[in-house]
């Protein structure tokens, strides 16, 4: 018998199957004129929309949360204790939360409709943030545009390990940036007084509520007391007498310490209600502080580096098809099948149709 010979005609040579670094490195310089042009040409544009579209500044300012007011743990520990509703241990000085009153919708509106002046050159200018961006005030019908706008032209960086928030507003004038910010760190002291003091507020009539039924229980063990003094003059003679005694002495006591924590508790909250001092600590102030924004230089240069590495990935995408083409004929055209059968499952119906009959 003869010894017969199957040989498939997409064996790949084992030469094939090796791609040299002299080989790689041809691929990629013949390329290389044509990346570096595209990579240019991107960047280029980019730079020439940055210039096209003005100069932006940056004003920063950083601030740290104030140490708030020390909330009376004695009346916390005390309400824990007694099983009382007490929800009012939310942390204030929060960073995240920070943040969130920054970009929320009513600090935003705020800002916004806020009359600003400012100078560009030699000229004041006393306009609304709306009627810089708009031209016109703040309506239902451009609210949602201008808020977006104003997210978008101002950062917030968090300092978990220093505590601290860095403010950032981008605009086309450099004062302008900087009384914007000023505003933004105005609005969040704001926000923040207003929180202590509503919190205070609803501290104060919960413990006044607590207080006077408190001030009526001590009353009332006061008066068990009394009463039992004045019908036992002699407890003394009497164990059991005496025993009685001391459990209601032990009651007054009792509804006597938790009345006086709670004054306290009363007095302080009545302090926090009416106190109004600043409740963030600014590190940095935004005056003066207005750069240029060097972010389309730097888009630019992105731009352009993935430009080039795109266009060289392309390149050796075409050149592995070249070899494909070459040392795999068949797993080449099962491949050229499936792209045109793909392209034309992906046009539309009535397209298809047509190309079909126009081959035919």
């Amino acid at each position: 018998m003869g010894m017969s010979t199957d040989v498939s005609p997409t064996r790949r040579d084992a030469s094939s199957e090796h791609v040299s670094f002299a080989g790689l490195a041809a691929v990629l310089l013949r390329y290389l004129p044509t990346a570096v042009w595209v990579g240019a040409g991107c960047a280029l544009l980019l730079l020439v929309v940055a210039i096209l579209g003005g100069k932006t500044y940056v004003a920063r300012s950083t601030l740290k949360p104030a140490a708030g007011s020390q909330a009376n743990s004695s009346m916390m520990a005390m309400a824990s204790q007694l099983g009382l509703p007490f929800g009012m241990s939310a942390d204030v000085g929060s960073l995240a939360l920070y943040e969130e009153v920054l970009r929320s919708r009513r600090v935003l509106i705020e800002a916004l409709q806020t009359e600003y002046t400012f100078k560009d050159g030699d000229r004041t200018i006393q306009r609304t943030l709306a009627e810089v961006y708009a031209g016109r005030p703040v309506t239902a019908d451009n609210a949602n545009d201008l808020i977006k706008r104003l997210r978008d032209e101002v950062r917030i960086h968090l300092n978990d390990a220093a505590g601290t928030i860095t403010i950032e507003t981008v605009a086309e004038l450099p004062l302008l940036a900087e009384v914007v910010n000023v505003r933004l760190l105005e609005l969040l002291n704001e926000f923040n007084l207003n929180y202590r003091q509503s919190r205070a507020r609803a501290e104060r009539e919960f413990l006044e509520t607590r207080t006077r039924a408190q001030a009526e229980r001590l009353a009332a063990a006061e008066e068990a007391l009394q009463r039992f003094l004045t019908s036992n003059r002699n407890f003394g003679e009497s164990s059991e007498l005496g025993f009685e005694y001391q459990r209601l002495q032990r009651a007054v006591a009792f509804h006597q310490q938790i009345y006086l924590s709670l004054s306290q508790s009363l007095e302080q909250a009545r302090l926090d209600e009416v106190r109004n001092t600043d409740v963030i600590v600014v590190v940095d102030n935004p005056e003066g502080s207005a750069m240029e924004s060097g972010g389309g230089v730097l888009r630019a240069v992105i731009a352009g580096f993935a430009g080039t590495i795109v266009v060289l990935l392309a390149g050796l995408l075409v050149e592995n098809f070249r070899r494909e083409r070459v040392y795999a004929p068949s797993e080449y055209r099962t491949m050229v099948e499936m792209r045109k059968t793909l392209g034309m499952r992906m046009l539309p119906a009535a397209f298809r149709a047509g190309t079909k009959k126009h081959s035919s």
